[in-house]
């Protein structure tokens, strides 16, 4: 508990870059920070999904995920973390380095720290705000949107945005799941970190209301119930052929 302790206060002073007040130009938000996420699915890397950051709006929200997406989950990060829900017609959920089951919480400010505001809401796919942990207590985890979930503005801080990769959001949020909402296979952010934002950056600015044209399509979705049990069949099979030499040895 105390290695615990003293690592949120070595990461807090290490992380000394200034946030100034809020910039909003038009329909636009400046961003701040990027962070990206190469992601998995049952051991096959799929992509990377680049999320723009607004610590004008959320300035201690962006810096515990900066933060946090930059250390290896073995220590407290991101890095080696997995989605652990999938929200159908909603959204992703992942962060949860600590249980990867949803009932963690870690912050670079201790256990977890006050939801910041609500000034942005979740307007459409793509926007990341975190999950609370209790009434109004944030931590690691974090969810992605693939709609406009109006019933979260007011209840989750939203800090960002995904500016690339989309579609490997979507593919995510296709993944078979079981009744709870767990995917069968395994989803995980297999590295992370921050990338550098430059003056001349395409996503220097990110609008807050899209054009339609620019909206990513969708891929189909894979939540046809025949579909669905015959990959869930497969997932389970595949799982079950890893772990039988492991048995076996375990039975000599």
């Amino acid at each position: 508990m105390c290695a615990k302790v003293l690592l949120c206060f070595v990461i807090a002073a290490v992380c000394t870059q200034q946030i100034h007040s809020a910039t909003y130009v038009g329909n636009e938000l400046k961003t701040t920070h990027m962070v990206y996420f190469d992601i998995e699915i049952d051991d096959e890397p799929i992509g990377t999904i680049l999320i723009a950051l607004f610590g004008n709006v959320a300035p201690k929200t962006v810096k515990n995920f900066v933060v946090l997406s930059g250390i290896d989950a073995r220590t407290f990060g991101y890095k080696l973390s997995s989605f652990h829900k999938i929200e159908r017609g909603m959204g992703i959920i992942g962060g949860d380095f600590v249980n990867g089951n949803g009932t963690g919480s870690f912050s670079i400010y201790g256990d977890h720290f006050t939801a910041e505001n609500f000034k942005l809401q979740h307007y459409g796919p793509g926007w990341v705000s975190m999950v609370s942990i209790g009434k109004l207590r944030n931590g690691c985890m974090f969810r992605i949107v693939t709609n406009e979930t109006p019933w979260l503005d007011g209840k989750q801080t939203v800090f960002g945005k995904v500016v690339e990769g989309m579609d490997i959001v979507h593919r995510i949020a296709n993944v078979v799941t079981d009744d709870k909402g767990k995917p069968i296979v395994e989803v995980r952010i297999i590295k992370s970190g921050e990338k550098e934002v430059e003056d001349d950056d395409p996503f220097r600015y990110v609008k807050i209301y899209e054009d339609e044209d620019d909206v990513d399509d969708k891929p189909g979705s894979c939540t046809n119930s025949k579909n669905a049990e015959k990959e869930r069949e497969a997932a389970t099979k595949k799982k079950r052929s890893r772990e039988l030499p492991q048995t076996r040895k375990s039975e000599l």
